[in-house]
């Protein structure tokens, strides 16, 4: 794994670890209980970090926002086809190395009623700051996705978080929502939508913003032509608008920030 992914996503992981995507083991007691251990994909979320698995070209800012992978490990516990349920004991939020003495702890919940519905409960506890500071992260994910029809998809996304404050006096507190839209005319082609917001006024998650500047709403486009079974030319409208000047291009600063994305995408 490498390119603009690992440089913003793995910066902080040491050398070695910065090109490995997924590395772990799994065993299944039985039937019902099974156990993985290692790099993880993250139990948040609808999108993953792998872009051709994902409705849009650029992910959500709930996304990008939570973690990709974690590391540690996950117990699960799948009674029937109906539900899922998943504990984690893990280093912290999207860490391979651990950069404090705690540990963070993960649930997950599924329900798939049917082949058209999936609901999603995930929660994030632990200290994300050093042992010094120790503050603790609070953090529920919840999505659904439901299948309107064969050809449209629908999926809804809520993220809700708090921190503790450094005086211990109170909480910061951030959250987003998205709506996605997919819809599939033909064999190859795919067309799908995202509204979303996030808000982040403490800079509890999002530091690179002035603090109490960070509320933004985001609309993108997508259309996605598959050449061959491999091979995908994705583009992307998308737009973001802010409640502040927050956005800078040429040493000017704005409201709006709007950009085309194009890309090919081949696997194997």
């Amino acid at each position: 794994m490498a390119g603009d992914y690992t440089k913003y996503n793995l910066a902080a992981e040491p050398a070695f670890f910065r090109h490995i995507n997924e590395a772990n083991i799994g065993y299944d007691f039985s039937k019902i209980f099974s156990i993985n251990a290692g790099i993880l994909p993250s139990h948040i979320g609808i999108e993953s970090a792998i872009a051709k698995d994902n409705w849009n070209i650029s992910r959500s800012m709930l996304a990008e926002n939570t973690p990709y992978y974690e590391t540690g490990v996950k117990f699960n516990y799948t009674p029937n086809e109906k539900w899922l349920f998943s504990m984690l004991l893990i280093n912290g939020w999207q860490n391979i190395k651990d950069y404090n003495s705690s540990k963070a702890v993960g649930t997950q919940i599924q329900f798939k009623p049917n082949d058209k519905l999936l609901i999603n409960s995930s929660t994030f506890f632990g200290n994300e700051r050093p042992d010094s500071v120790r503050q603790i992260r609070l953090f529920h994910n919840f999505y659904l996705s439901y299948a309107i029809q064969p050809k449209i998809k629908l999926a809804f996304l809520l993220d809700a978080g708090a921190e503790q404050k450094i005086t211990k006096d109170g909480y910061n507190s951030w959250m987003g929502a998205a709506i996605l839209l997919q819809y599939l005319p033909a064999k190859n082609l795919n067309i799908a939508g995202r509204v979303e917001y996030y808000m982040d006024k403490e800079n509890t998650i999002v530091t690179s913003y002035p603090a109490g500047k960070l509320s933004v709403a985001g609309f993108a486009f997508n259309i996605d032509y598959s050449l061959s079974k491999n091979l995908l030319l994705r583009n992307e409208a998308r737009l973001l608008n802010s409640a502040n000047n927050i956005f800078e291009n040429k040493n000017i600063t704005s409201r709006t920030n709007f950009c085309l994305l194009s890309c090919v995408s081949l696997s194997f």
